[in-house]
């Protein structure tokens, strides 16, 4: 590369360093963030949040969307969403363990567009949260 055309990079470069700080990159995020909280489309006319959509009521425009993505992230809660925590006999058991792992392996296997993270408030070493790692292979723990 000749003399000037290196200064010229170097300059560009050295540029873009200086002015993303740290301070420059939280004030960025920050304002983003306010704009996005403050969009219009995300309360109604008497200034309340909107609620999420009932998935069921808008299945056809999600499926469509599902189908054609070239990426999917798919974020869900292992406690009272997937299985269910029930007291039984002095001890907890968790209702629905096996069919929550069938559902992720279905979600994982052989998709390569499917990511998909199970969040979860256990310990890493609970039973539970064990056998899901152990089981459904490509799956994230949170």
């Amino acid at each position: 590369m000749p003399g000037d055309e290196a200064y010229s990079s170097w300059e560009d470069l050295h540029n873009h360093v200086i002015t993303q700080s740290a301070q420059a990159f939280v004030t960025t995020f920050l304002s983003r963030c306010l704009r996005a909280s403050t969009r219009i489309d995300h309360y109604d006319r008497d200034g309340e949040g909107k609620e999420v959509p009932n998935l069921k009521e808008n299945l056809g425009r999600v499926v469509g969307k599902w189908r054609h993505s070239e990426r999917r992230l798919i974020l869900v809660d292992w406690e009272d969403t997937l299985v269910e925590k029930v007291t039984g006999a002095g001890r907890i058991v968790e209702d629905g363990e096996e069919e929550a792992i069938e559902l992720l392996k279905k979600l994982t296997k052989g998709e390569r567009r499917n990511e998909v993270w199970v969040l979860s408030g256990l310990p890493a070493n609970s039973g539970p949260i064990e056998r899901l790692a152990k089981e459904v292979e490509g799956v994230g723990i949170v």
